[in-house]
């Protein structure tokens, strides 16, 4: 939603004056200001959007403006007395858009040059674009942890899983943008508190019944393919798409050399826009991925090759009705079906370790949002359930202690639970400038265990005058639901044969605060903003024995800390410069107190750093448009090195590059050629126990990139 005020340079309100927002690839959305010069647009996606202004009499106006799923944009407008008919280009900021901290917009457009950005499983739009986001293990951290959510198209998606996916929910080719917010949560967010994901979905409105190929090739036997087709009218627009891909490197390899690597998967994405009525309208989106993963092992290793598939499926019905302007509210049930199946079928009776798991997940969400006068509240309510079907194996082999009277462990669970969500918020605007939050959130999870949590949270945004400048702060409480894997009797056994015990695992529970200042002026924005995070039961993931079986772990305390920076400024028309910094801390202490560990204390009872810990990340971009029809992106990344082991000394550390120029020609075709880590370094990313030991940086990797519609 976007609103604001729209008043004359003496600071009277205009009514009358028609306000529309769209994009080339969304549909557009009018409206016309009240007697107080109030104006709402509803029914958006999260998105970067053109918002103009007219009125007879005055100049016309325009900004540039973020838009990010479930919250309200606020642009207050100022338009001038213009003699003659004019157009007034505004930047956002001058036009009175408020500081969204701790959140990211990258769109179509940018994620087409972010070098790798279009490959499945790619986070490098994320990575490039949001400060602490780093990748090890195969999974993205963010502010020290690994419990990152999902949204589609706004609609969140249940994972209650820990360390054990390695695909993504979606194929970068399938997205029109993608929303990532990692702290300032609102009330209605729950799971996943150290990120948020929303991708948006493509819709058709960027193409006239017309479809699209892509073909990519690169480096380490890398190919892919998509093909889309898609159509709009006034009344209805759709999109779908389906895709492959296949490479030798699927995961970090385990040294600079490594056999068994490969992967190769699929995918489907289909989405319906459909207005019932200039108040109403239904959105329906779906996707499904298949993912296999071969995982790798150095040459010589004698361990018995595994294997590693995933599933995964997503469908939604968004029902959004807009009132008088005053009003919204929105219905939306959803499905998710997620498989991991580690060596399924016949592997186990190799020798191999299994797991197999499916959840099924059912639910609804429903929300309601009133203006009134400075007040905007919402209210509303998730509440899902998850059917859970898992079944393990762990050979004697892969036993921590081996004797002639052990038997292999095989366990088969069957577990429903449910996790519902009542939430509460003000958004309260006292002046222009100034906006307080304030919610409150209730979660309650009851699947092994039964647990609840109140969770009060608040932030400020206030412009300080005739700077500008803007300060922002904010605190809250979380609550991260357990997740459905559980060793139950079997892992009870296998506690027993290494020494160990084996107990529930508990939900996390965070206390989030961060502070910071933003600068908006004339095309460059910066943030720079504290935070820290502490928990109790942190959550982590755990390997058994010797198998490739992962599961979750409580660990008693953990105290994550540090500084973001965020910059970015147009140098010009055709120049785009970007830079994200953290300097951060990721640390844990106390005993194992959920899944499976040793639950004597540590010898030493202070911190500890956890294996994700590295202090100094950032990537510096330059996005240069030399022609209307050719562009190149280069990219500069730095890590001061991840632990090494148990620490507390850190690995080396390393930079790397990635550059990417593309032409378009003059009919309905794109090229482009990319080169991931140009110089070829090969740096470690960490020593543990997970995959062999090691994990090293890919390769170089060289692409190129043919997209042609027809």
């Amino acid at each position: 939603m976007v609103s604001g005020t729209v008043r004359a340079e003496n600071g009277l309100p205009l009514p009358g004056v028609v306000v529309r927002i769209g994009s080339d690839s969304r549909p557009g959305r009018e409206t016309v200001s009240n007697s107080e010069g109030l104006y709402t647009l509803t029914g958006l996606e999260a998105g970067r959007y053109r918002l103009t202004a007219t009125l007879q009499g005055f100049s016309a106006l325009e900004a540039t403006i973020d838009v990010f799923a479930g919250q309200t944009t606020t642009l207050d407008l100022r338009l001038r007395v213009a003699p003659l008919s004019e157009k007034v280009i505004v930047k956002a900021a001058a036009a009175g858009l408020q500081v969204t901290p701790s959140r990211a917009i990258v769109d179509r457009s940018e994620i087409e040059r972010i070098p790798g950005a279009l490959r499945a499983r790619s986070l490098a739009a994320i990575v490039e674009t949001t400060p602490s986001a780093v990748v090890t293990h195969d999974q993205v951290h963010v502010r020290g942890g690994h419990q990152i959510g999902y949204q589609i198209d706004g609609v969140p998606v249940p994972a209650r899983t820990v360390g054990t996916n390695f695909a993504l929910l979606f194929d970068p080719k399938d997205v029109e943008a993608i929303e990532f917010q990692r702290g300032a949560f609102p009330a209605d967010y729950g799971d996943g508190a150290y990120g948020m994901s929303n991708v948006v979905i493509q819709s058709g409105f960027d193409r006239p019944r017309s479809a699209e190929a892509m073909l990519i090739a690169a480096g380490q036997q890398t190919y892919e393919g998509a093909l889309a087709y898609g159509d709009h009218t006034d009344a209805v627009a759709y999109f779908g798409q389906l895709s492959a891909n296949r490479t030798d490197v699927g995961l970090t390899p385990p040294g600079v050399s490594a056999i068994h690597n490969g992967a190769w998967g699929g995918g489907a994405a289909a989405k319906l826009w459909a207005p019932i009525s200039p108040a109403q309208l239904v959105t329906v989106t779906g996707s499904a991925r298949t993912d296999t993963f071969e995982i790798p092992r150095p040459p010589g290793n004698e361990t018995r090759d595994s294997n590693q598939i995933e599933r995964d499926g997503f469908l939604t019905l968004q029902w959004q009705h807009a009132g008088s302007g005053r009003t919204a509210w929105s219905v939306t049930p959803y499905y998710h079906y997620d498989r991991v199946a580690l060596n399924a079928g016949a592997g186990a009776e190799a020798g191999a370790s299994m797991d197999d798991r499916r959840i099924h997940y059912v639910g609804v969400r429903a929300d309601y949002l009133v203006k009134s006068g400075a007040h905007e509240v919402k209210a509303g309510t998730n509440l899902y359930v998850g059917f859970l079907h898992d079944r393990f194996l762990l050979p004697v082999l892969s036993l921590p202690v081996v004797s002639e009277d052990q038997v292999s462990i095989e366990q088969k669970v069957d577990k429903a639970g449910v996790l519902g969500a009542l939430y509460l918020e003000d958004r309260y605007r006292p002046s222009t400038g100034v906006t307080l939050n304030a919610g409150l959130r209730w979660d309650r999870s009851s699947a092994y265990l039964t647990e609840s949590l109140l969770q009060p949270r608040v932030g400020l945004l206030a412009s300080i005058p005739g700077t500008p400048l803007t300060a922002h702060a904010y605190a809250g409480r979380f609550f991260q639901a357990p997740p459905f894997q559980a060793l139950g009797l079997g892992g009870a056994q296998f506690a027993f044969a290494g020494d160990q015990a084996s107990l529930l695992v508990k939900a996390e529970r965070d206390t989030q605060w961060e502070t910071g200042l933003s600068f908006e002026r004339a095309g460059t924005r910066i943030d720079v903003t504290y935070y820290e995070t502490r928990a109790r039961n942190f959550l982590d993931h755990e390997q058994l024995g010797a198998s490739a079986v992962f599961f979750p772990v409580n660990v008693a305390e953990a105290r994550l800390r540090g500084v973001e920076v965020s910059a970015a400024a147009d140098l010009g028309k055709r120049v785009r410069t970007q830079l994200v910094y953290a300097y951060g801390f990721a640390e844990a202490r106390g005993a194992v107190t959920g899944g499976l560990g040793d639950l004597e204390p540590r010898a030493d009872a202070g911190y500890y750093f956890l294996d994700h810990d590295q202090r100094h990340t950032s990537t510096a971009s330059l996005d240069w448009t030399m022609t209307a029809r050719s562009w190149v992106h280069l990219a500069v990344r730095y890590g001061s090195g991840f632990l090494r082991e148990d620490g507390p000394d850190h690995l080396p550390s390393h930079l790397t590059a990635d550059v990417a120029v593309g032409l378009s020609g003059p009919s309905h075709w794109s090229a482009a050629l990319e080169v991931e880590n140009v110089t070829n370094q090969q740096y470690l990313i960490n020593l543990s126990s997970e995959f062999n030991g090691t994990h090293v940086a890919r390769p170089r990797s060289v692409g190129a990139r043919l997209r042609f519609s027809f």
